[in-house]
């Protein structure tokens, strides 16, 4: 991209962000404020294909909340998700059927709301924000942001199946996330140990009600084609 397009995108939350800080604390120094609320989004977590010059603009903005928060201000950040009842995606319909059709997990507004209140209450300091955790005979540096939250890190299908197509489902830092999904499947009602496609099928059936157009596709269909054949297999 041109720089002119990095800056568009990237210096409205940098510039803001800074303009709203100064005037607390050296146009206002009299003023404590309460909270100093900033909004990212999940996509500077997890990346987005084309949009470095956004992804820039949010860690910029995490970043700054850690920042003032080891100035003892209060700070902190919410990373938003696909929101499903407010918002853009809510009002287009082609975007909203492009992020389900890859998988991405949508929240609702309650949601959003309650994440807000949340990171509302977040502490004013964070003394202990980093923290060294010794190994083998170097030191591996842990950081931790309290004051960071984002919400909505999950899919629509497992990670592990072919139909999931979101950006982060070979990021290692979502490793974790796949043995939680897998315990959640396995443990949910009408599993069985004699089903190898279970895991994959039943949630995609689940999702697949709210998005029809899904249905609709050449992969999905040869998907459910084979996991029918595979049913049919295990049934026999």
């Amino acid at each position: 991209m041109k720089w002119e397009e990095w800056l568009a995108a990237s210096q409205s939350k940098i510039q803001v962000t800074w303009n709203v800080h100064n005037a607390s604390i050296r146009e206002q120094p009299s003023i404590s404020l309460d909270f100093f609320l900033l909004f990212s989004s999940t996509a500077a977590t997890r990346g987005w294909y084309g949009q470095a010059n956004y992804h820039a603009g949010n860690t910029f903005v995490e970043s700054f909340a850690a920042y003032r928060q080891r100035l003892g201000l209060s700070a902190s950040v919410l990373n938003v998700r696909f929101i499903k009842d407010a918002g853009f995606v809510a009002e287009n319909t082609s975007a909203a059927e492009a992020a389900r059709s890859i998988g991405q997990w949508f929240n609702s507004e309650t949601e959003l709301l309650d994440c807000v209140e949340l990171m509302l209450k977040a502490p004013r300091s964070e003394p202990s924000l980093q923290s060294r955790v010794p190994m083998d005979e170097g030191r591996i540096h842990g950081f931790v942001q309290k004051s960071l939250l984002a919400m909505g890190m999950r899919s629509t299908a497992p990670v592990t199946s072919s139909s999931c197509r979101i950006p982060w489902r070979k990021d290692r830092r979502m490793l974790s996330y796949r043995n939680y999904e897998a315990h959640e499947l396995k443990s949910s009602p009408g599993a069985s140990s004699g089903s190898s496609s279970y895991d994959e099928l039943s949630p995609f059936i689940r999702e697949s009600g709210s998005n029809l157009s899904r249905l609709q596709s050449t992969e999905t269909a040869t998907y459910l084609g084979t996991e029918m054949g595979r049913a049919y297999l295990i049934s026999s």
